[in-house]
Parts: C-alpha cells; sequence; structure tokens
C-alpha cells in the first residue's frame, strides 16, 4: 500500500489556485472597469502558486555566492573522547552529546519530499547547549536558552556525518551493516553512458525511481533504556 505523499497534495493545493486564477482572469477580460488592485490581486493568484509549483518540480538554480552562504549555515559534527559536539551556526548554539548519555539511535531516509536522511538520537537527560557569542538578533529573541531536547538529529548535510559510523562503532561498540545505506529511491536501471576520454573517466546512469521509499534502522539501544 503506498503512503500518502503530502508534496502531491500540495502541488494540487497550488494547481488549484492557479486554476482559480485562470478563471478569475477570464472573468476580468469580460468585465468592463476591472480596478487596477484587482489585476494585481488577479496576477498573484497564478504568478505566486506557478512559482512555488516550479519550485517544488524543479531544483531552482543558485549562484556560487549563495551556495557559500549555505554552506557556512550548515551544522558541523566535532567530536571528543567522551562527547561530541553538534555545532549549529543556524541557530548560533552548540549541542554537547556525552555518550554514556545516548540512550537510542535510530536511521531514518525518506524521499517522501526529496532525499532526506538522517540520525535520530533519543538521550537520558538534557544535554548541555552553549549559546554562540555574538548572536543573530532574532535567535536572541526567540530562543534566548536555546533549543534544548533530549531528541537530538544529525541531518545527512552535516559536516562530518561520514565519520559519524565510525564514531558509533568505536564507542558504542555498534556494528554497521553497509545495506544500510544503498540508496533506495533506484528502480531500474534504464541506461549507462560511460565516457572514456576524459580524466578522469565518468558514468552516468539513469535510473527510474521508487517512490514513497523509506527506511527507519534501529542502530543502538542501551539496555537500560526507557524508549
Amino acid at each position: 500500500m503506498k503512503q500518502f505523499n503530502p508534496i502531491w497534495a500540495l502541488k494540487a493545493v497550488f494547481l488549484l489556485f492557479i486554476l482559480l486564477g485562470i478563471g478569475l482572469a477570464c472573468f476580468a477580460f469580460c468585465t468592463i472597469n476591472i480596478p487596477f488592485g484587482a489585476w494585481i490581486i488577479i496576477g498573484a493568484f497564478i504568478l505566486v502558486p506557478s512559482f512555488l509549483l516550479y519550485s517544488l518540480s524543479y531544483r531552482i538554480p543558485i549562484s556560487a555566492k549563495t551556495q557559500k552562504r549555505i554552506d557556512e549555515r550548515r551544522s558541523i559534527l566535532q567530536f571528543e573522547e567522551l562527547r561530541f559536539l553538534i555545532i549549529d551556526p543556524l541557530f548560533d548554539q552548540t549541542t554537547i552529546v556525552e555518550w554514556d548519555n545516548i540512550a537510542q539511535i535510530n536511521y531514518h531516509n525518506t524521499n517522501i519530499t526529496d532525499y532526506e536522511a538522517v540520525f535520530c538520537i533519543e538521550l537520558e537527560k538534557l544535554p548541555e547547549v552553549i549559546m554562540h557569542q555574538n548572536r543573530w538578533w532574532l535567535n536572541r529573541w526567540a530562543n534566548k536558552k536555546g533549543i534544548v531536547s533530549k531528541k537530538v538529529t544529525i541531518k545527512e548535510d552535516t559536516k562530518n556525518t561520514n565519520r559519524f559510523l565510525d564514531q558509533i562503532s568505536r564507542h558504542l561498540l555498534v556494528t554497521i551493516d553497509d545495506e544500510i545505506f544503498v540508496d533506495k529511491r533506484k528502480g531500474h536501471l534504464l541506461s549507462t553512458i560511460k565516457v572514456e576520454d576524459v580524466n578522469p573517466r565518468t558514468i552516468t546512469e539513469h535510473w527510474k525511481p521508487v517512490n514513497n521509499t523509506e527506511t527507519t534502522v534501529l542502530f543502538y539501544k542501551r539496555k537500560s533504556s526507557k524508549y
């Protein structure tokens, strides 16, 4: 049984607004003395949902400068002997997680919206959170004490995530199965293009995707954990 995909529902809503805008435009063309403000509203009904629908369906290219700014805001993992740190520039805080405070670790990935993979960590007690200096004014106003929770999430795009598995194996004595991380979006291989006359050699594969694939794996659970 296929899972409900909220993105398709959202696209349907945007399409409904676009059709409504087109209907209003047709009505306006057949009506005399339509005020200018009404045309702005009609145009918004068509253009704004169209832009959002396009954004959901296709990635909008961004400049190198914008990409650099995005990379600078990505979270960073920093490992120590008894703990690891999650440095979050977006919220101007650092979360300190001690290895002996971990109750459970789950790995979860899904492509319901876009491909996303996260480590979900359940803790026995609240972690220590350190606020950064010169915090952004909105973070100072909205999160005076920072975001503190017994549930910590590490996204796949976090820097140094590729080292996290080795650290789990070392500190929690867990054996990791590499098959867990196979990209399950791939369905059937449609074509393969190899370019031999360049260095390095490039291979491009075209796969028929599998919709609504979802995987949740329990990596670690402390025997005394309440989760």
